[in-house]
Order: C-alpha cells, then sequence, then structure tokens
C-alpha cells in the first residue's frame, strides 16, 4: 500500500514495520505525522468540537433562564404562600443565577474553542506550507523557498493561539511540555540555519539548484529531527501520565 520513497526516518524504532511504510501501511483510515507514527484518522478529535459544546452549554443555558423567570407555577405559589415566600424568591434567584452562570461557561468555551481551532489550523498550515516549500526547492531552483518565512510566522501565530487558550485553562503542564517542544524545534531550526550558512561561505560558487538541493536536505534533517524529539518528549509525558 503506502510506501516512502527513501527509508522511513523512524524506521530503527518500528523493528516490526516495513523500514518503507508510510503511515504504518493504514493509508486509508490513517495519515502520516510529518514522517512519524500513524494517527488514525477517525480518533481525532473534531476542531470545532469545543466550540460546538460550548454552544450547547450556552443555548442549555439559554432555556434555563426562561423557565427560571417565567415558572408560572412557583410565582403563584409565591403569591400565595406568605410564609414560604421568602425561599421561594431565593430559589428563583439561585436558578437564574445558576443559568447565567451556565451560559457564561457556554460562551466561553465557544470563544476558547474557536480560538484554538483557529490556532491550530494556521500552526499546522503552516508547517505543511515549510514542509512543501523546502521539498519543492530543487526544482524551482530555491524560489519556494520564499514562502517559509512567512509560513513560520503564520505557524508561530497560530501555535501563540493555542498556547494562550492552554494557559487560560490552567493546563500549566500542557504549556511547559509544548513550550519546551517550541523550544527544541526552534533550537535545531536554528543550528540547521547556521550549518547552511557556514557550508554557502565556503562554498560560494555553488548554483541556485545546489544551494537548494542543500537547504532541502539540512532544513528536511532539521525537521525530521526536531518532530523526533518532539515525539520522545509526548511519549515520556504520557508515560508520566498513566
Amino acid at each position: 500500500m503506502g510506501r516512502f520513497f527513501n527509508v522511513d526516518p523512524l524506521a530503527e524504532t518500528y523493528h516490526t514495520w516495513s523500514p518503507f511504510a508510510f503511515s504504518g501501511n493504514r493509508v486509508v483510515d490513517a495519515r502520516e505525522l510529518e514522517g512519524l507514527e500513524p494517527k488514525k484518522v477517525n480518533e481525532e478529535t473534531p476542531l470545532l468540537d469545543r466550540t460546538t459544546n460550548g454552544l450547547k452549554t450556552f443555548f442549555s443555558g439559554v432555556t434555563n433562564f426562561f423557565n427560571e423567570k417565567f415558572n408560572i407555577k412557583r410565582e403563584m405559589a409565591i403569591q400565595r404562600n406568605i410564609d414560604s415566600r421568602e425561599i421561594m424568591m431565593l430559589d428563583r434567584l439561585a436558578g437564574k443565577s445558576a443559568a447565567l452562570g451556565q451560559m457564561g461557561r457556554g460562551l466561553s468555551e465557544t470563544m476558547k474553542g474557536s480560538a484554538y481551532a483557529l490556532g491550530e489550523v494556521l500552526d499546522k498550515g503552516g508547517e505543511y506550507t515549510s514542509s512543501a516549500a523546502l521539498l519543492a526547492a530543487p526544482a524551482t531552483e530555491g524560489a519556494s523557498l520564499a514562502l517559509i518565512p512567512p509560513a513560520e510566522a503564520v505557524s508561530n501565530f497560530g501555535w501563540g493561539i493555542k498556547f494562550g487558550v492552554d494557559f487560560s485553562d490552567g493546563k500549566y503542564s500542557d504549556v511547559m511540555i509544548e513550550g519546551s517542544k517550541k523550544i527544541i524545534s526552534t533550537g535545531i531550526g536554528k543550528m540547521g540555519e547556521g550549518l547552511l550558512n557556514k557550508t554557502f561561505k565556503l562554498n560560494p560558487s555553488m548554483t541556485k539548484t545546489e544551494k537548494a538541493i542543500h537547504e532541502t536536505v539540512i532544513g528536511g534533517s532539521a525537521t525530521v529531527v526536531s518532530k523526533s524529539a518532539e515525539s520522545v518528549i509526548d511519549k515520556k509525558t504520557k508515560k508520566l501520565n498513566e
């Protein structure tokens, strides 16, 4: 079924799979994570699930609020029962307050869910654009590499949105983990840039195509290394949480 044109960058980790297998040989129900493990599509949480659930919570709160406000049976009881009037009025106030709180939580979840979904789209879109530009570099004599800086800027902006949402949720462990992954990824990228600049200085007569090939190889290697490092962090974190 699915096959790489080269050896899978994580072949040594997965001895039971063919070193040329793409997406764990599951090209129908899984996708490849930048040369890493297969991810089953039906196990991925839809991007707008949180937004949808937030809207449901909000509208449920609206319904509960009007149910409390127009509870005719209770209003009639309040008028008739002087002794228990104060208790029933407090009950009405508590019901309205709970409904308003539910509406507030729903709106908060809706906004956070929408923001996180946008951040995920920008983050992954920037990553994929950058990777595609690297792959196309030799064929375009390096012209496609001009896409990488804006693509990385978009990805970083998206990552920043997700970081902010996780921080506002109080997911400090997730924030620390994602932050460390970003630092590793950025550091490896800078090392690759430094190696490229040194190579170009030592070989000033390189053609555009030769430079593009070097950028593709070094940039691609840096991507694989950073993604592998991120994968290790994810696996270690998963084991600690089990």
